[in-house]
């Protein structure tokens, strides 16, 4: 299984150092780590030269916005290490419709309602209902996914559209 931590890491450095001019730090890749006491005892480490670093992050590679700020990372980082690359993809997608304060791992995968082509998704979900009747070949189709696009929130990843049922 994919360690999804790989997409995530930290330039850390401490506030001491940084007032007296000095940017020295570490890029820290968060897959190293199983929980975040563990990457703050490696940080501590990293800084001994200090008696109590207060750590700045400096600078950070995060797929999802809001979970990492300069004093701050979020423990729950690490509830999404093992998750399967598949749903991190889809989690991924559905921080970018709701907003990564309402998204949680197990919301992403119930309303999940598909991706790719919306256009193609009402298309074929009318088709499938309908094949037989003449009347398909008049439909206005954008018309149909601007009706649909009511009971959906839409998110991308990697170029790639994905939306979720609206609760």
């Amino acid at each position: 299984m994919n360690n999804t931590l790989t997409q995530f890491s930290v330039y850390c450095g401490t506030y001491h150092k940084y007032n007296s001019g000095s940017l020295k730090g570490k890029w820290i890749d968060l897959s190293d780590f199983d929980s975040l006491e563990e990457f703050y005892e490696y940080c501590s480490e990293l800084h001994n030269d200090e008696q109590d670093p207060e750590f700045m992050f400096q600078d950070w590679e995060s797929p999802i916005d809001g979970l990492i700020s300069e004093s701050y990372i979020d423990e729950r980082i690490f509830d999404y290490a093992n998750m399967d690359e598949a749903l991190f993809d889809t989690f991924l997608a559905y921080c970018d419709a709701v907003g990564v304060d309402y998204a949680t791992p197990s919301k992403a995968e119930s309303n999940f309602a598909g991706c790719g082509d919306f256009g193609d998704y009402c298309y074929d979900y009318f088709n499938d209902q309908y094949q037989d009747n003449p009347l398909m070949n008049y439909v206005d189709w954008d018309k149909v996914e601007r009706e649909f696009t009511w009971d959906f929130s839409f998110g991308e990843v990697n170029g790639v559209q994905y939306w979720f049922y609206n609760n």
